[in-house]
């Protein structure tokens, strides 16, 4: 499984990063539903209820503990189905595995915390600012005027005014997808194998 990618029973892609797998985009809000049907758990908010394409959005308006709690429900599911091994299991990502898919060198990647580390100059879309167009899905002139918001990158562009569909987005340098935008409390899993 490691050197690879793998895809889980959703049909979630994981690519290696070093000793773990983590998921190439954000959870889509397709595979946080099943776990809203099969647990009663909270219904997330919709980011762009006009968007045809809702389910391949980034499940958003969920906290860290709804996020834990789908990875341990997709452990257990995943696991009852003979998917992956029993002591297989999904998880958050650390800020250290955070940063290492975004290809900060390591000398960036110390601190105590991911906005330590932010602070050292290094940007998930590089070091060239305005970023080049289309890098991400970031907060462009598009998206200013549709969200009325105060800032805005002055000469970017992207092709959504608000969050695209996960697979949309270009792929980084490691090959992970929105690790510097979309949304900003999107989050992916990490895939442990045993």
């Amino acid at each position: 499984m490691f050197g690879r990618e793998w895809k889980n029973s959703f049909g979630m892609r994981f690519l290696p990063l070093g000793d773990i797998l983590m998921a190439v985009w954000e959870t889509r809000r397709k595979e946080f539903m099943d776990f809203v049907k099969a647990t009663g758990a909270r219904r997330p908010m919709n980011a762009n209820p006009e968007s045809g394409k809702a389910s391949q959005l980034p499940v958003v308006g969920i906290d860290r503990d709804e996020a834990r709690s789908f990875c341990a429900w997709l452990t257990k599911r995943d696991r009852d189905s003979g998917a992956i091994g029993k002591d297989d299991r999904y998880r958050l990502p650390t800020d250290e595995e955070w940063s290492r898919a975004v290809g900060l060198p390591p000398e960036t990647r110390h601190g105590s915390s991911g906005t330590q580390r932010a602070h050292r100059r290094c940007l998930p879309l590089g070091y060239e600012w305005p970023p080049p167009s289309g890098i991400d899905n970031l907060a462009d002139e598009n998206a200013g005027r549709l969200a009325a918001l105060p800032t805005v990158i002055s000469g970017y562009k992207d092709r959504f005014a608000g969050p695209a569909p996960v697979t949309a987005l270009p792929p980084g340098p490691k090959g992970f997808v929105g690790l510097a935008g979309n949304v900003s409390d999107g989050w992916r899993p990490i895939f442990t194998p045993s």
